[in-house]
């Protein structure tokens, strides 16, 4: 018997859980307080497991169990803008745990012929000792394996093996907010058959160019002096797709929809960056001819100004 259970711990307890545990029993069983029941062997038997827990408290520590991993699988995934504005279907393969075809999860070379009859397989036994709670211990007979004999030459005895499965899912400004996506019974299968869920961690990848703001899809696009005074009309490669937009007077920014697929209310926000215009001797009288004009405005401008702060 083990020394967890002799003192009715289960792997994973810390060393002040023993503590305790080693007060209470001492409590109850020592021979001084139980004058008329004999207790010494089992006394003996509870100092000396708790002696060998402070010798080598790593006997505290919770084994792996292959019967009971996580069902669940988080795989990294990594998408990029163009996937969540076309709202593309992706398809990735990812590698899953299965229960293993040879032994039929069972770990043993014979299948289940050859799972330990005293545990039926679980690896673990209730056991009661010194009138304690009934607390499950690692099995004598197969050392928690589960099964007796050979183990199985094709998973050597884990009861698993990896299989690679392909998964779909849509790519949308849903799952780029959340970051994940959610894929029910297509993680990791347990040895009773049940599925966990597929966990698909997004990862976006950065554009050169655009970013996300809410719904919108978010650029800067150079505009001439003259663009912004008079008002234009000009293109853009979005994705690919060459879009047309316009430029409205005194004006920052603007916005586009994209008509491919409207019913996902997915927008273009353009903010205008004005640019020096280039500078030869024609553009130079223009703007001259366009100053003469115009300083007639800022003389009266000031004049305004200076009336009304006296």
């Amino acid at each position: 018997m083990d020394a967890l259970s002799i003192l009715g711990l289960r792997p994973g307890d810390s060393l002040e859980d023993a503590k305790a545990r080693h007060r209470t029993l001492c409590k109850r069983y020592h021979p001084d307080k139980n004058p008329g029941n004999d207790q010494t062997a089992g006394f003996i038997a509870m100092q000396e497991a708790y002696e060998a827990i402070l010798k080598d408290p790593s006997l505290l520590k919770k084994p792996v169990d292959v019967d009971n991993l996580p069902s669940y699988l988080d795989t990294p995934v990594e998408i990029r803008l163009e996937d969540i504005y076309f709202a593309r279907k992706k398809t990735v393969k990812i590698e899953r745990n299965a229960p293993c075809t040879s032994c039929l999860g069972t770990g043993s070379e014979l299948g289940p012929e050859g799972l330990c009859a005293t545990c039926k397989g679980t690896g673990r036994i209730e056991s009661n000792v010194l009138d304690l709670m009934g607390r499950s211990s690692v099995c004598p007979i197969c050392s928690g394996l589960g099964y007796t004999g050979k183990p199985c030459q094709s998973c050597i005895g884990t009861k698993r093996t990896n299989e690679v499965v392909e998964c779909t899912f849509l790519v949308n400004l849903r799952s780029y907010y959340k970051r994940t996506v959610v894929l029910k019974g297509k993680g990791n299968i347990q040895t009773d058959g049940s599925c966990g869920d597929l966990i698909l961690s997004l990862k976006i990848a950065k554009h050169p160019r655009f970013h996300i703001e809410g719904n919108n899809f978010c650029t800067n696009v150079p505009v001439l002096p003259v663009q912004r005074i008079l008002g234009d009309r000009s293109r853009i490669s979005v994705f690919g797709r060459i879009l047309t937009y316009h430029i409205l007077p005194n004006t920052t920014e603007t916005y586009i929809i994209d008509e491919i697929r409207p019913s996902l209310q997915r927008g273009i926000k353009l903010s205008f960056v004005e640019i020096a215009p280039l500078l030869t001797d024609e553009t130079k009288k223009m703007y001259k001819k366009i100053l003469e004009i115009e300083k007639p405005r800022i003389k009266d401008a000031v004049r305004a100004r200076s009336k009304n702060h006296t």
